[in-house]
């Protein structure tokens, strides 16, 4: 049996993007873009309590050493009310 397959987590926002260096091991893409699912949840329940009033889009894209696995886009707005 060879290596697992190495998938990449690329994230941008409005201000930032980080492209993903090292990469993580899952046994198929299947489990990557779960991985991918729970990831982009917990960055915006960390991010989005901070960010007070905005508007923005947060993607996460999924690649391996081949190219693209998938792309997950969350558009998102706050406002705060005195």
């Amino acid at each position: 049996m060879g290596p697992m397959p190495r998938y990449f987590f690329d994230t941008e926002d409005s201000r930032l993007a980080f492209r993903d260096q090292e990469g993580v091991e899952f046994d198929d893409r299947a489990r990557a873009q779960a991985a991918a699912t729970i990831a982009v949840g917990d960055i915006l329940r960390t991010y989005l309590p901070n960010m007070g009033s905005a508007e923005s889009q947060f993607v996460m894209k999924v690649r391996d050493r081949e190219g693209p696995v998938c792309e997950i886009t969350v558009s998102y707005s706050m406002r705060t009310y005195d």
